[in-house]
């Protein structure tokens, strides 16, 4: 039964160690996960700003291209507008010979129409007469915003894609013109722009770093962005988008990697170095759970043995105590102690053993400061009881440290009886030598 409390705290001791082990673990795999994922989530954001940039920086490449082509086309044909407004009443062959020779410097214009009054009047190439030529644009709704826009503007209006009435679409470059001699208004000239070759010369010098794009148009009607030319798939996959400063309405070009964004990927070395240093520290843990189960023992052996002194110190038939080796403060009696002194343990353990010993304090503290330093050990005092009786004792006290604490072991016997027969033995024995000595003198 002595063993079963020691064993069942060593098992207890035992069994914290293993959970703390165990809490260790499972605490440093998530730490280490979280710190990884980190770490990853860290490279994976300064890649995707790299790309970002790369992206952003192509897109502003080709921009500047796409705002110098539609630039250059425009400006050709705003010197067909200038040449109209100082020759109002111009032939089909006088218009035809200069649309020409403009057209001959672009490989983007398709053709040119200039529209009197709201009515196609003349065409370049000639070809589109048969078509174009009387078309009143009233009677092409699709086109007639942006018709009434150049009306109603100095600069260039930029639509498209457009569908032609000749067929096919194109990008459409409006002007109003002015009647110079009259400072009245004399009709519209249409640029037809071919946005296959427009963009995709604007395109053809590739960047350091490809990517796919779109260029969209804001809807004046719909007040949303419509494709006007690239790949509408990159729209679904978060595109870096820069504006497009072209003469009129609102544009910007949009742009992903060729290959899109890269995804978030582990790292071989990340992975490697974590698992390295997770290795280590698992290793210091378990080295740590090994000490911990020596010191475990440790404490179950120092339980053992306290609580084996426990058992001894409450039940010997030995009176006992444990003082205060200073103070001379009762820290501790066993049962003998309690049932020779006639005090309960509460009341024993909250008395010094001055309130006991029937000695001066001065001789008292001195008996206490000889046991202490082991000049010293055996004592006869005289004990006071509960009951008021007195007791001739003899006290053997040991000091002994626990904790930090020093204290004296006293063990004590009562003597009482032992010296009351060596006092009549010694009294006899004196009396019988002052009767010998008086039978002599006879």
């Amino acid at each position: 039964m002595q063993q079963a409390v020691p064993s069942a705290l060593d098992k207890v001791a035992r069994r914290s160690v293993r959970v703390g082990f165990i809490y260790n673990v499972v605490i440093s795999v998530m730490v280490f996960m979280f710190a990884v994922a980190s770490v990853e989530f860290w490279l994976y954001q300064q890649a995707h700003d790299q790309e970002v940039k790369d992206v952003r920086n192509a897109l502003l490449a080709y921009r500047s291209r796409i705002e110098l082509k539609v630039t250059q086309n425009v400006d050709l044909s705003h010197g067909l507008t200038t040449y109209i407004s100082l020759n109002p009443d111009l032939t089909q062959d006088q218009f035809s010979r200069f649309a020409s020779q403009l057209k001959a410097k672009s490989a983007h214009i398709l053709n040119f129409a200039a529209a009197r009054n709201w009515v196609i009047s003349h065409v370049y190439p000639a070809s589109l007469k048969r078509i174009l030529v009387g078309t009143r644009y009233h009677d092409v709704p699709e086109q007639l915003a942006s018709v009434r826009a150049a009306y109603a503007s100095s600069e260039p209006v930029i639509s498209g894609p457009v569908d032609l009435l000749q067929g096919g679409t194109a990008l459409i470059a409006r002007q109003s013109i002015i009647n110079q001699n009259t400072g009245l208004p004399w009709g519209v000239l249409s640029t037809v722009l071919d946005i296959d070759s427009l963009f995709s010369a604007s395109f053809a010098e590739g960047e350091a770093y490809p990517v796919r794009v779109v260029l969209q148009e804001k809807s004046t009607a719909e007040g949303r962005f419509t494709p006007i030319y690239g790949d509408p798939s990159i729209l679904a996959q978060s595109p870096e988008s820069v504006a497009v400063s072209l003469p009129s309405g609102h544009w910007r070009l949009l742009g992903i990697p060729q290959d899109g964004w890269k995804s978030l990927h582990p790292h071989p070395m990340v992975w490697g170095v974590g698992l390295i240093i997770l290795g280590f520290w698992l290793g210091g843990l378990y080295a740590r759970l090994n000490a911990g189960r020596s010191f475990a023992q440790s404490i179950g052996r120092m339980v053992d043995d306290s609580y084996r002194f426990r058992s001894i110190f409450k039940r010997h038939d030995a009176v006992m105590m444990l003082l205060d080796a200073k103070s001379g403060e009762i820290l501790d009696a066993n049962d003998s102690a309690q049932r020779f002194y006639g005090y309960d343990h509460a009341t024993l353990t909250a008395m010094r053993i001055s309130e006991i010993n029937t000695q001066v304090d001065s001789t008292l503290k001195q008996s206490l400061s000889q046991a202490r330093q082991r000049e010293k050990n055996c004592f006869i005092f005289e004990h006071r009881l509960k009951n008021g009786e007195s007791r001739q004792v003899e006290v053997h006290s040991s000091p002994i440290t626990v904790g930090n604490a020093r204290l004296l072991f006293s063990v004590i016997h009562d003597v009482s009886e032992r010296l009351e027969v060596e006092r009549k033995l010694m009294l006899n024995a004196k009396i019988f030598e002052q009767s010998s000595n008086r039978a002599k003198g006879c």
